[in-house]
């Protein structure tokens, strides 16, 4: 089945990468971004037999399905969203929801377009018995998280990349990820719904447990990757956003045997790193096994803790002396560029050489 995706940015290239590996026989042969994205996209390459532009009604001619994905920024764009997928109905196209979508309008859609095809691949929830959340039980497979230091920070090629590792080693390898997009993939879309409920933290926490521990159940998985949901601290002292929460309830449920960290370039300080890692151990009970840089910076003049960070490529190499020196001094940590491929190989046969 021929697709467009849109909105498409940088998080999403893994999809064109394990183009073979689409569910549902999708073939992704065109992507379609808002201009103002147009400067997000490094890794052009990826895009050489892709048709793509901005021009949605142009790009849409030649496919038979549109995929809406998964944005962090969908209240801004919802209305665009909507937009678009009226075009794509109209047009004859099936659609595929990444993104959440109001169930009024998504009735709406149903019921106008009778002969469309319309998917939603968000919130995948499994059964939670209400009865059982406070029966916690760890899950008896081995665990690996992967999460940002910060809020923002794209790691969706890290959890994806791990994962294909561990199953090109034919280790049944279960992947929850933050990115309902993602679930093209065969992953399984984290239950970030539970943070919503109006329950308390005891009882979150017990769902988050009972979440995994059927997820292992139906997948009978001998390895589990998270992706975590949300930072892991804050990078401002001024803003009172309890920042880790999340991290701290997911590593309640679930007991990490790995854990692989997403930071940023400009942090090449050791002391700094003593210092994560003394409170990934203390407050989130977690290793810091590897770590994997990105080329960012934040931006500190536009950046807003409780709305966004905002951070920017970084474009000189006045960092990566101080990278290579970091490097030689994190003793038993992997220490590699995000979008190397080869860490990912490197951190599967580390988990393999230290649990086997």
């Amino acid at each position: 089945m021929k697709c467009a995706i849109y909105p498409y940015s940088d998080d999403l290239y893994v999809l064109l990468e394990h183009q073979e590996r689409l569910i549902d026989d999708i073939k992704i042969c065109a992507v379609i971004y808002p201009p103002s994205w147009r400067k997000q996209i490094y890794h052009i390459n990826f895009l050489d037999n892709i048709s793509s532009g901005s021009d949605y009604e142009q790009l849409i001619d030649s496919v038979e399905c549109v995929i809406f994905a998964d944005i962090k920024d969908r209240d801004y764009m919802y209305s665009d969203l909507l937009q678009k997928a009226e075009c794509s109905l109209s047009n004859g196209k099936d659609v595929i929801f990444c993104t959440k979508i109001d169930e009024k309008d998504l009735c709406r859609f149903k019921k106008d377009y009778p002969d469309c095809a319309i998917t939603v691949k968000y919130e995948n929830k499994l059964e939670i018995d209400d009865a059982i959340i406070y029966k916690h039980e760890d899950i008896k497979c081995a665990a690996i998280g992967v999460g940002g230091l910060y809020r923002g920070l794209n790691h969706t090629v890290a959890v994806t990349e791990v994962s294909f590792e561990f199953q090109k080693k034919e280790i049944i390898t279960t992947t929850v990820v933050d990115n309902a997009t993602l679930t093209l993939l065969g992953f399984y879309q984290f239950p970030t719904h539970i943070f919503e409920s109006q329950t308390d933290i005891e009882q979150q926490v017990g769902k988050l447990n009972t979440f995994f521990n059927n997820l292992e159940n139906k997948t009978r998985c001998d390895l589990m990757v998270i992706q975590f949901p949300d930072g892991l601290m804050k990078f401002m002292d001024s803003t009172m956003d309890a920042y880790g929460v999340k991290t701290f309830m997911l590593t309640r449920a679930v007991s990490f045997d790995y854990f692989v960290l997403g930071t940023l370039l400009e942090i090449t300080n050791i002391k700094a790193y003593d210092c994560i890692r003394s409170i990934l151990s203390e407050r989130f009970n977690l290793s810091m096994d590897a770590c994997v840089f990105q080329p960012l910076n934040i931006d500190r003049e536009s950046s807003d803790e409780d709305q966004k960070i905002n951070y920017t490529r970084n474009r000189i190499d006045e960092r990566f002396d101080h990278y290579d020196e970091l490097k030689k001094t994190m003793n038993n940590i992997i220490v590699d560029y995000y979008d190397d491929n080869n860490v990912y190989r490197t951190i599967a046969e580390d988990f393999i050489k230290k649990f086997s």
